[in-house]
């Protein structure tokens, strides 16, 4: 492919902005740049060599240019074949930097970048050399060129690029290790005699080489040492650097004696480096005594460079006494404690001091360690105003550890916990749930060590945080929880229990409504988790609560929540007075609340509570007094699902005939549409695919709604005057998807139930829906029966054309404008006469008066006309049905006095059928007044 014909991935124009822009598109989203039409990595890498030849480029620009690709290197490497062509490509640029820049001085700045970004290509690469044999001559190249730079010594001029040459060598050793071994000689020579500032980095390549030669196993066949050989053997000037004499010829104990001695003329950073891998070449070897590293550790003991103490730190885990005496030990820690405890420091950093004093904390309650953090300590780490959330529970974590070694359990408890009661003193005026989650972390550690000698205090302190705080209510419901599986201790959490009902109860007379449902949370999870004393106390509060104004004021939240405690409170069947109370609690709901919802909740809970005999509910949950807190057995949401599998109850009953019928009613239920809204909303050009792609989402509604009326039979039995908790099941088909049941709490003889059924079709045809109905009477028997079937039109299934939502402001217009459409796509395609589509236009004929016919179109299709206007004069009328869940019935009335001629387009054949026995049948219909349309409001409400 010609790279001139394909589109630049970088712009060849001399403007360097232009240059800039196509970058920053590039680096936006490196894959979808790649995906550009004719653009490949091989005419990537062809443009990538012309614009680093460009001399109109400038020298910043390439740099900028090498970090982009280096960023998005697997864009340009992923094969062989691209990584060679790249590889080739740095390595022939290279060649000509260098060559200019003997001629002429340069800024070693474009070179050093050519350096890393070849270094990075290459060690991504390594993995294929022994598969790939070619890729190996690109980094016979590359070490060739590293190492003529670094033993170009004490040349000031070229102090950058040997720097860069160094880190390069350092990345590649890491990659491959043992890939230096055999020229440790040569490195230490050079180490000695570079006097300029970078022998810091002749430092950290000698240790990291030497590191790697002592602690590593020697594999003669590793990928590393095969290079080597394919390095001594190739004919570059760096054969003789690698024939230089081993390692076995220098002493150990020389080498690393000579990185200590010139340890303080290395920066902190890199010092700590060398320190490092000279301490792990002493661990490993034990040829060489760990005082070596002494003068580094009284140097830098009190240091407040991270770094350097982080490595004290390891230094001391390594060998201990073999480098630590205990006086250090003890300086060493005073120091960190100092510096856990300044107030300036950024707070990560300060953890990360309270980390290493936990760690030595832990060591010594082990006896690990001699460092002594002894009762004065302790004492120390109680929380200031500077201390966040997160330093606070690191010092409270180690507080304990030190106090539990005590054998003075009264005392050190008295200490642990005056540090929680100053955390919540130093909260409390800003509690916030992060000091919340951290005080109750500070219970549950004071709980695992001295909760046996302080209980009263916790609950106390339970209770009264819970009054100051009944916000963070959930922290005291997920604290109960986590000590009730852990502590296992009924008695102890009956206790906090009892007091948190207490206070509740106390409160009823100051009662306040932003509070309640703090309150209910708790009585919810007493009546559940708690025993049978307990939920009488939660019984008699909601007695008290009833004859508040609770039921006129109270939300639609707070209602339910007293109808979930109820039916918690439902599991306690054991006397006459729970049932009597719980009872009045749920007449008083259903019969006073002022939410719908609430009162249903309500109506539902109490047909259950009495329709259940006691004797019944006592065998279902199998529960016996007790004090102490037992799991429960079911819910109200099983009980008379699982009433079969006990001796006191009745089977289920299948009878022949139902007491109870389901009617379809006549009323159309058709979503209220906003009025028009005068104003200019500029519809797409393109509406017809705009509509297509909202009846495909899930968002359009493709479900219809038939209403039914539930009622007793003319011809019903004296046995079923009154039916408890009706189920209505519906069997489904192939035509339609399933359809959910539907519940009715009570029907009397002398009263009807309007329901909707809201199906979804699948296929739009005249349908029998079967139903059955499973009922309870008032002797708690239980019984089942088949409904008669309920039969579903064709005209059933109509909707309105679906409208976007940020059309139904204009949606007569948008109706308007998609009927144009749709006409017109159908039309074509039934023109075509082509067997991909299924689209049809038929003509009928209806023989009707012209006034009549008016007064049906607005009767059957009110909700599906495209104009309004149904008045005399007007003898056009069109109609746009969708049949879900994608098909559409489109309709062009023209209304003479004694006809209508009626053109139809549809989007499948299959409907015409239907459709032509349904106009048929509007010549059959006698004239009647229009019924009234039952119309379903965005809101719910009915209209």
């Amino acid at each position: 492919m010609d790279a001139s014909n394909s589109p630049l991935i970088f712009s060849s124009e001399k403007n360097y902005n232009s240059w800039q822009k196509v970058m920053l598109d590039f680096t936006e989203d490196p894959d979808l740049f790649m995906r550009e039409p004719n653009l490949n990595h091989d005419t990537c890498v062809k443009q990538l060599f012309q614009q680093l030849l460009n001399k109109d480029l400038p020298e910043k620009g390439k740099v900028r240019l090498l970090l982009t690709i280096q960023d998005q290197i697997d864009l340009f490497i992923d094969d062989r074949k691209n990584a060679k062509k790249l590889l080739e490509l740095l390595q022939n640029y290279y060649k000509q930097l260098t060559t200019k820049s003997k001629k002429s001085t340069k800024n070693y700045l474009l070179e050093s970048q050519v350096l890393v970004t070849w270094t990075t290509v290459t060690i991504l690469t390594g993995d294929n050399f022994e598969i790939f044999p070619e890729l190996k001559l690109s980094f016979v190249a590359l070490f060739d060129e590293l190492t003529q730079l670094i033993l170009n010594i004490n040349n000031v001029d070229n102090c950058i690029i040997r720097s860069v040459a160094c880190d390069c060598l350092v990345e590649l050793e890491l990659a491959l290790p043992r890939l230096l071994s055999t020229m440790l000689e040569t490195l230490k020579d050079v180490y000695v005699q570079e006097v300029t500032f970078v022998h810091y980095k002749y430092a950290l390549l000698l240790s990291i080489a030497a590191k790697h030669e002592y602690t590593l196993i020697k594999d003669p066949f590793s990928v590393s040492q095969k290079i080597i050989a394919d390095v001594i053997s190739s004919q570059n000037s760096a054969q003789t650097l690698l024939r230089s004499p081993s390692i076995s010829n220098i002493h150990e104990k020389q080498l690393l004696s000579l990185l200590m001695e010139h340890l303080s003329f290395l920066n902190n950073h890199l010092g700590s480096l060398v320190v490092r891998n000279v301490a792990d070449i002493i661990s490993f070897t034990k040829s060489t005594a760990p005082s070596i590293l002494k003068s580094f550790v009284l140097q830098h003991k009190k240091t407040f460079d991270i770094n350097l103490l982080h490595l004290i730190c390891q230094l001391e885990m390594t060998f201990r006494d073999e480098l630590f005496t205990e006086n250090i030990e003890q300086q060493l820690l005073i120091h960190i404690f100092h510096l856990a405890h300044v107030p300036l420091l950024p707070s990560a950093q300060r953890l990360l001091y309270l980390d290493w004093l936990q760690h030595y904390a832990q060591r010594q309650a082990g006896n690990e360690s001699k460092m002594k953090l002894d009762y004065g300590f302790a004492l120390k780490f109680c929380p200031t105003i500077f201390d966040g959330w997160e330093t606070s529970m690191k010092k409270f974590v180690i507080t304990s550890t030190l106090l539990v070694q005590n054998e003075n359990p009264d005392v050190d408890g008295i200490t642990l916990w005056e540090f929680i009661t100053c955390s919540y003193d130093v909260a409390n005026n800003a509690m916030c749930r992060r000091a919340a989650v951290s005080i109750f972390r500070f219970l549950l550690i004071f709980l695992k060590n001295f909760g046996k000698h302080f209980r009263a205090e916790v609950i106390k302190f339970v209770t009264d945080f819970f009054q100051d705080h009944s916000l963070f209510v959930h922290n005291i419901v997920n604290f109960m929880n986590i000590v009730a599986k852990e502590c296992l201790d009924g008695d102890f959490l009956e206790s906090i229990w009892q007091s948190l009902v207490q206070l509740i109860v106390q409160a009823i007379e100051a009662l306040n409504f932003d509070t309640l449902p703090h309150y209910f949370i708790i009585l919810n999870e007493v009546a559940k988790n708690s025993s049978f004393e307990c939920s009488v106390q939660v019984v008699n509060f909601l007695h008290a609560l009833m004859e508040t104004d609770v039921c006129e004021s109270g939300s639609w939240m707070l209602g339910n929540q007293i109808v979930r405690i109820c039916h918690s409170l439902l599991h306690y069947r054991d006397c006459n007075s729970i049932f009597t109370d719980l009872g009045d609690i749920l007449h008083d709901l259903f019969t006073k609340y002022n939410d719908v919802d609430v009162r249903d909740n309500a109506r539902f809970m109490y047909m259950i509570l009495m329709s259940l005999s006691k004797q019944r509910i006592q065998n279902m949950f199998n529960y016996e007094i007790c004090s102490t807190y037992q799991p429960h057995g079911n819910t109200t949401a099983t009980l008379d699902s699982e009433a079969g599998s006990f001796g006191l109850t009745d089977r289920i009953v299948a009878l022949k005939e139902s007491p109870i019928e389901l009617i379809k009613l006549d009323e159309k239920i058709v979503d209220k549409l906003e009025e028009d809204i005068e104003r200019s909303i500029e519809f797409p050009k393109y509406i017809l695919k705009l509509y297509r792609l909202h009846i495909a989402k899930d968002e359009c509604r493709k479900h219809i709604l038939i209403s039914c009326r539930l009622q007793y039979r003319k011809e019903n039995s004296e046995d079923f005057q009154k039916l408890f908790c009706i189920d209505i099941q519906f069997e489904h088909s192939d035509f339609v998807k399933h359809i959910k049941s539907i519940t009715v709490p009570v029907l009397d003889q002398f009263q009807h139930e309007n329901i909707v059924i809201e199906m979804s079709p699948t296929e739009c045809k005249p349908i029998a829906l079967n139903a059955s109905a499973t009922f309870n009477t008032p002797n708690c028997a239980t019984f089942v029966c088949n409904l008669f079937p309920i039969s579903l039109k064709f005209e059933d299934f109509f909707l309105p054309l679906p409208i976007p939502l940020q059309y139904l402001s204009c949606n007569h217009e948008w109706r308007f404008r998609a009927f144009d459409e749709l006409w017109s796509s159908f039309s074509k395609s039934a023109e075509q006469g082509s067997t991909e589509t299924d689209c049809q236009e038929s003509v009928h004929l209806i023989q009707m008066e012209k006034n009549y016919f008016l007064s049906m179109l607005q009767q059957k299709f009110f909700y599906f006309l495209i104009n309004n206007d149904t008045t005399n004069e007007n003898t056009s009328q069109r109609v746009g049905i969708f049949l879900p869940p994608s098909n559409h019935m489109l309709l062009k009335f023209e209304i003479f006095e004694e006809k209508t001629i009626t053109r139809i387009v549809v989007d499948h054949w299959k409907i015409l059928p239907y459709l032509n026995e349904f106009l048929l049948s509007l010549e059959r219909v006698e004239e009647s007044v229009p019924s009234d349309c039952f119309i379903l409001t965005p809101s719910g409400t009915e209209e």
